[in-house]
C-alpha cells in the first residue's frame, strides 16, 4: 500500500488506436480527490500476447509525475508506446520482436495498485532489427526458462 497525504483518482483512460500501427499514445487523467494539495507518480505497465517468446506478466513501459495538484484539480498525463516498448529479443531468429496479439495497459499507482486497463491489437509479427551472430559460443548454451513463464501467471 502506498501512503500518502492526499489522494488520488484516474480516469478517461484512452488510446490513440485499437490497432498498433507504429505507436500508440495513452492518455489518463488523474485528480486530487484529498483534502491537500500533492503530487502522483502514475506508473504504466503493459502486458504482451507472449506467443512466441516468454515474456513476464507485465512490464514497465514508463511512469510520469502530475505537477502539484490542489483538491479537486487535475492533469492529463501521456505516454506513447513505440516497438521498442513491444520488443523483445529472439535467440533463434537473432531479432528483436514484438508478437503479434493482444496487448493490455495497464495504469496505476504500482504494480500492485492498478486503476485502469485498455487493450490494443499487435496484427502479425513484427521484427524491429536483425543482429549479426559475431561471437559464437564454442559450446551449446541451454537457456534457463521457467516453466511458469509459459503459464505467464494467468
Amino acid at each position: 500500500m502506498v501512503f500518502s497525504y492526499t489522494d488520488f483518482s484516474y480516469s478517461d483512460l484512452k488510446l490513440s488506436s485499437t490497432r498498433f500501427k507504429d505507436s500508440v499514445s495513452v492518455s489518463v487523467k488523474v485528480t486530487n480527490i484529498g483534502k491537500v494539495a500533492g503530487k502522483e507518480v502514475v506508473q504504466l505497465y503493459l502486458t504482451a500476447p507472449g506467443k512466441t517468446m516468454d515474456k513476464p506478466r507485465e512490464e514497465l513501459k514508463g511512469f510520469a509525475k502530475t505537477a502539484l495538484l490542489k483538491p479537486g484539480a487535475n492533469q492529463v498525463l501521456t505516454f506513447v508506446l513505440g516497438e521498442q516498448e513491444l520488443a523483445s529479443f529472439s535467440t533463434e531468429k537473432s531479432a528483436w520482436l514484438a508478437d503479434a496479439g493482444d496487448y493490455i495497459v495497464k495504469v496505476g499507482a504500482s504494480s500492485t495498485d492498478i486503476r485502469l486497463t485498455k487493450g490494443f491489437n499487435v496484427k502479425g509479427e513484427r521484427k524491429l532489427e536483425n543482429v549479426n551472430k559475431v561471437m559464437v559460443p564454442q559450446i551449446m548454451i541451454h537457456e534457463l526458462k521457467s516453466k511458469s513463464m509459459n503459464s505467464r501467471g494467468k
